[in-house]
Formats: structure tokens, C-alpha cells, sequence
């Protein structure tokens, strides 16, 4: 019986030192932290992560490409809009949760660059969770830009609107984004769009790009042709 008794002690210690293993001996394999784009890049360039021109310049990004988006629709269309920016005409985009950078400098944007905002409408007129802030800065008179004014002289842009006419304030967000970047004084680049996801989303995306991407290629002094099969863009 003793024998048997010390086997089966012999037995209990051993699967005790192999459950508790990791903190027994300190080989406890964590996960390694998620990185994200918009951290890799501060890692990578050591530079401020929130700061979009930095990366446009760093990536050689003519595009820089803002959603705001509740589902992931928005998003969906910010990166088609990017893709198709490089297989027409061969620009590089940067496509962006507005939730991750700061605005200040938006009124730096380089000359030969255009900034895309493809803007959703949630619930009774209200942006996004993650374009609160972006609508708060266009929107206050006393948020002054990089160069001490409320103003984006200068400033190419694109915007296209998510909603539904089911609701009494339809695309209302992408209609307000147009107004103040017009107020303060950048440039549309061919019409403002605006998708209705009660009826037909998809037709009047593809009826707006048509007439948007002349008018840009136009701005930007780029042809169609020019593009190529290899993504880009960074989300």
C-alpha cells in the first residue's frame, strides 16, 4: 500500500508542476499586443500618430480618405473610393477613422492633394460615434487651424453622404460638412454626393463617382490609364 501510496503522491506533484508550469518557472506566453495602423506608423516613424499629413507625406499619399461610419458602410465606400483612386489614376490614398487624428492641420494639406470625406447621417441628423469631434471642429467658429484662422483656403475636397430618406434629416451630416468646408473656404471637387440606403445606395454611388473623378483628376493634373493593379492605400 505504500507503494502505491507514493506513486500516485509522486503522480499528483508532477501534473501540478506541469498545470502551474508558467508560474512556476516564468514562461508565461502572453499575446503580444494588437497594433494597429495608426500605432505601427508612430513606432515605425516616430512621429505623432494623430497626425494625418505626416503620414500622407511619409506614404507618398496624394488621397487622405475620412469616414464616419457607425456600421462600417461608410467604410466599405472610403475604400472602394481609394482602390479605384489607384486603378484609374495611379494615387495613393489614406484612408482614415477620423476618431484617430487630430484637425489642426488641415489647413496644411499640400497643394496637390485632395481630402475625401464620405460622411454617414445617424439616427435624427447626428454624426457618427467616431466623427463627433471632426463635425465639432468644422463647426465652432473658435477652433482655429494651424495657422491661427477658422479658414482652409486652398483645401481640394470631396464628400460624399450616407443616409436615408426615411428620416427626416437625410445625408444631413454630408450636407453640413459641405457647408462649412465651403464657409471656410476650400474647394469641392465636382458635386456633392448623396447615397439614399432606403432605395438605391449603390446607383447613386456609381452616378456621383462619374461625375466626382473628372473633376478631381482634372485638380489633381492626373489622367485615367495611369493606375495600376496593386493596392495603395492604407487603412
Amino acid at each position: 500500500m505504500s507503494s502505491e501510496y507514493l506513486v500516485l503522491t509522486l503522480g499528483a506533484a508532477v501534473a501540478g508542476v506541469y498545470v502551474f508550469r508558467d508560474v512556476i518557472f516564468g514562461t508565461s506566453s502572453k499575446a503580444p499586443p494588437v497594433v494597429t495602423a495608426n500605432s505601427k506608423a508612430a513606432v515605425e516613424g516616430g512621429g505623432d500618430p494623430r497626425d494625418f499629413i505626416a503620414r500622407m507625406k511619409a506614404g507618398k499619399k496624394r488621397l487622405v480618405i475620412f469616414y464616419g461610419s457607425q456600421t462600417g458602410t461608410a467604410e466599405e465606400y472610403a475604400i472602394r473610393i481609394a482602390k479605384e483612386a489607384k486603378s484609374r489614376y495611379g494615387l495613393a490614398s489614406l484612408v482614415c477613422d477620423p476618431e484617430e487624428y487630430d484637425f489642426e492641420n488641415l489647413d496644411s494639406v499640400p497643394e496637390n492633394c485632395a481630402v475625401i470625406f464620405v460622411m454617414a447621417t445617424y439616427g435624427e441628423g447626428e454624426p457618427t460615434d467616431n466623427a463627433v469631434q471632426l463635425m465639432q471642429n468644422l463647426e465652432d467658429p473658435d477652433f482655429n487651424f494651424s495657422k491661427g484662422e477658422h479658414r482652409l483656403d486652398g483645401l481640394k475636397y470631396v464628400v460624399f453622404g450616407l443616409g436615408n430618406k426615411t428620416y427626416e434629416h437625410y445625408n444631413f451630416i454630408a450636407r453640413k460638412t459641405d457647408e462649412k468646408l465651403e464657409e471656410m473656404g476650400a474647394t469641392r471637387l465636382g458635386p456633392r454626393g448623396e447615397g439614399d440606403d432606403d432605395k438605391a445606395m449603390e446607383e447613386d454611388y456609381l452616378e456621383w463617382k462619374e461625375q466626382m473623378w473628372p473633376a478631381l483628376a482634372e485638380a489633381l493634373g492626373v489622367e485615367e490609364g495611369a493606375g495600376g493593379d496593386t493596392q495603395d492605400f492604407v487603412v
